[in-house]
């Protein structure tokens, strides 16, 4: 299962990989050549997904849309900025979804993606889905202010350090929000019966009819990895050790005083 997480990481980020390495070592600064390559890697990408039978996160399909859209429009029409507008549109549209969710949805968008996984407070949930929503509104909006302010090869410079420092920074932001809440309510940010609530949700529902013992052994990352894009991959397994880690702790706890 760690090769299957390891692959579609790789898969993720490879069509960006091609659009930079292109333009900067192969097209001698050609956006339109690179773009071609990029599309060429989307498609590729796609095909391997196929092969392998890997499922496909919606955020991918996403991602095979506007990139193909925004770079035909690019290579037909010679209008680089289309495809600089790209990473924009796509996080400002994960912003919107967060920020939506969080202000006037029934639902937290974060915690209906997630809550197969871990057991949050509602509270916690909140707060995590508003810093994303702030980190990708910040992160488009960043992108297109050195689009439009900047050449062209130092936005492919920028392109090529986002995709360190924005996962850096809301990982830092979100263990940040993650400590506070930790020390606030003295450790209590899971939701009680935390185990009992993902072992009836593997159990008793079509789409994870599994063991509560495959589900900590294996299942995790084979799920994860099916039905959410990569960058949250790591975010999902770190709170479930810790989760489960918590529990443990818990029932220590309980057999001491006994």
């Amino acid at each position: 299962m760690k090769r299957i997480e390891t692959l579609y990481q790789i898969l993720e980020i490879a069509p960006g990989i091609v659009f930079i390495a292109s333009y900067f070592f192969v097209f001698d600064q050609d956006i339109y050549w690179a773009t071609a390559c990029f599309m060429i890697a989307l498609a590729v990408q796609f095909i391997i997904c196929f092969l392998f039978k890997l499922k496909i996160s919606k955020l991918m399909w996403v991602v095979l849309v506007v990139g193909m859209t925004a770079g035909t429009i690019t290579i037909v029409f010679q209008m680089p900025i289309i495809i600089k507008w790209r990473p924009t549109a796509i996080s400002w549209a994960m912003s919107a979804a967060f920020l939506t969710t969080h202000f006037f949805g029934r639902k937290n968008i974060l915690k209906w993606l997630l809550e197969d996984y871990v057991q949050l407070s509602d509270r916690l949930w909140n707060y995590q889905t508003l810093v994303l929503g702030i980190v990708f509104l910040l992160s488009g909006t960043t992108n297109i202010v050195v689009a439009y302010s900047f050449s062209e090869p130092t936005w492919m410079f920028y392109k090529f350090i986002s995709w360190f420092v924005w996962p850096l920074l809301s990982g830092a932001l979100l263990g940040i929000v993650f400590w506070v809440e930790h020390r606030r309510t003295g450790g209590a940010i899971f939701e009680q019966d935390s185990n009992d609530a993902i072992t009836q949700k593997l159990t008793s529902g079509n789409r994870h009819r599994k063991s509560i013992e495959l589900y900590r052994s294996t299942s995790l990352r084979q799920h994860v990895a099916e039905r959410l894009p990569a960058q949250l991959i790591f975010y999902v397994r770190t709170l479930r050790e810790y989760e489960l880690g918590n529990a443990q702790s818990r029932d220590y706890n309980r057999m001491s005083l006994k």
